[in-house]
């Protein structure tokens, strides 16, 4: 079934109309996605891939979702799974529903990712409920072998005693109850059984974690609905302060949290480092969960956490989350006490979508730190290319320079990033600036014997006479650094 599936969904790639988007595009997206599509069509992958990384990185959804098959086959790009499988997640969490079915399909057979069944179903499902055809069929599919699954389980008693026999040596070590090893199972008749025979319904392990927390945190909807209906409590915490509501909303279960907000869980109970379960879905780039958590949960008169959501929001977020703050009243363009925005912590994590969005609604590009970093030079410190070039596109200042007077060329050159110091050359760096001890950006990359940059500096006109604050010149410095392949392209 996997590989049928697999050949649909490229075959409705290869062959769709633009028409076929799921999401609206300005007219210029437009006619750069019907270049990359046609491009597709006549089989020039490599050009069509580089016109779907740049639109996909501006957050257009289609992009991400064709870009996705040309990793997941190795068209134009070296094949990558993985990739492939972030790519189409990212498409699905933007309300793209092709996507959102082929991601609930790639969760089923593992592609790309460990397989996750529940995972799957749910995307599928979410598809489903929007109107994608194939999404409905495929789910009856799957509800039917369901329940044909159930039917063929153990008898109550007999399974009761399998439990029994296979959790008393993990028991003896962590703790575990009978009850907690059948609801992280999922053995639901266990379960079942066992609160009908009285077991210990709040009882916790080594952890403190109770049944209902293990239940939420694998993602086991029938047991944590029938420890609900049991009376366990929604709120106990484990030893690291995490309620059940907590646990669900890290490991981005949605169902499981929206059952725990319906039945009274509190989602504003923070934990030991005080995180609440709306940073934990943040954090763990939980959209969906933090979506829907942000229903139920909005600091409006705590300062302090808005900030905090918000930086998180940028480092794991996507664009939904801010749209969302920035509805409910929350400024964008708060600054931290270290005088980071928004805009370098996406910048840093490599938040491409995130950073998209929050240059759109108008936050300054060049705003900087204390140290003067600005989210350009934050990307690049942080080794996140495709993030930087980003920015560059949007305008960021590509000469500004840090309190120690590091520009973003400096640092690309340091780390050695051929990439981006090509991309800097590109949208105009100047290469003979020098920093606070009159290092250049060539004096840097003959020290840190990045051959490539240091060539690529030479071609570019770097002065290779420059000498810095103690008189040295690049040569002396990859000279005394023990770099003698720079040393002869400076001599």
């Amino acid at each position: 079934m996997a590989l049928h599936r697999t050949t649909l969904f490229l075959a409705l790639v290869l062959l769709a109309a633009p028409a076929a988007a799921n999401v609206q595009q300005r007219p210029s997206d437009a006619l750069r996605m019907q270049a990359a599509e046609t491009a597709v069509r006549q089989r020039n992958y490599t050009e069509a891939a580089a016109t779907l990384t740049d639109l996909s990185a501006e957050g257009n959804a289609e992009a991400s979702f064709i870009l996705a098959t040309l990793y997941r086959d190795g068209r134009g790009v070296r094949q990558d799974e993985r990739l492939a499988f972030d790519l189409t997640k990212q498409a699905a969490e933007a309300g793209h529903l092709d996507a959102q079915y082929s991601l609930g399909n790639l969760l089923l057979d593992g592609r790309g990712t460990e397989p996750d069944v529940t995972a799957g179903r749910t995307w599928i499902a979410t598809a489903a409920a929007e109107g994608h055809a194939l999404a409905a069929r495929l789910l009856t599919t799957l509800d039917r072998a369901l329940v044909a699954e159930k039917e063929a389980e153990h008898s109550s008693a007999e399974a009761v005693e399998e439990t029994e026999r296979e959790v008393s040596e993990i028991a003896s070590n962590l703790g575990w109850t009978l009850l907690i090893e059948a609801a992280r199972r999922g053995e639901d008749e266990v379960t079942e059984a066992l609160l009908d025979e009285g077991a210990e319904i709040d009882g916790a392990d080594n952890q403190g974690r109770t049944a209902l927390m293990h239940a939420a945190e694998t993602g086991q909807i029938t047991a944590t609905v029938a420890l609900v209906e049991a009376g366990a409590d929604l709120d106990l915490r484990d030893a690291e302060g995490r309620t059940a509501l907590a646990l669900a909303a890290q490991a981005g279960h949605y169902t499981v949290v929206w059952h725990l907000l319906q039945h009274g869980a509190r989602s504003y109970l923070a934990d030991a480092d005080g995180t609440r379960p709306l940073g934990h879905a943040l954090g763990a780039g939980q959209t969906r969960v933090a979506l829907l958590l942000l229903k139920h949960d909005f600091p409006a008169e705590d300062p302090e956490l808005r900030m905090d959501l918000l930086m998180t929001a940028a480092q794991s977020g996507g664009p939904e989350i801010l749209d969302m703050l920035l509805q409910r009243g929350l400024p964008l363009d708060l600054i931290d006490a270290d005088g980071r925005g928004a805009l370098w912590h996406a910048a840093a994590a490599g938040n491409r979508p995130a950073a998209s969005f929050l240059l759109e609604t108008g936050v300054a590009i060049d705003q900087a730190d204390q140290t003067g970093e600005t989210a350009l030079h934050a990307a690049l410190r942080f080794e996140q290319t495709a993030t930087a070039r980003m920015l560059l596109k949007a305008g960021a200042d590509v000469n500004a320079a840090t309190a120690s007077g590091n520009t973003a060329m400096m640092i690309a050159a340091r780390q050695g990033n051929a990439d981006a110091v090509q991309s800097l050359l590109d949208a105009g760096a100047e290469v003979d600036l020098r920093n606070a001890k009159r290092n250049s950006a060539l004096m840097l990359a003959a020290q840190a014997d990045a051959r490539e940059v240091v060539g690529m500096l030479i071609d570019a006109g770097a002065d290779k006479g420059l000498r810095n604050q103690d008189r040295h010149r690049a040569r002396d410095l990859a000279l005394a650094a023990g770099n003698p392949v720079v040393v002869a392209l400076l001599d």
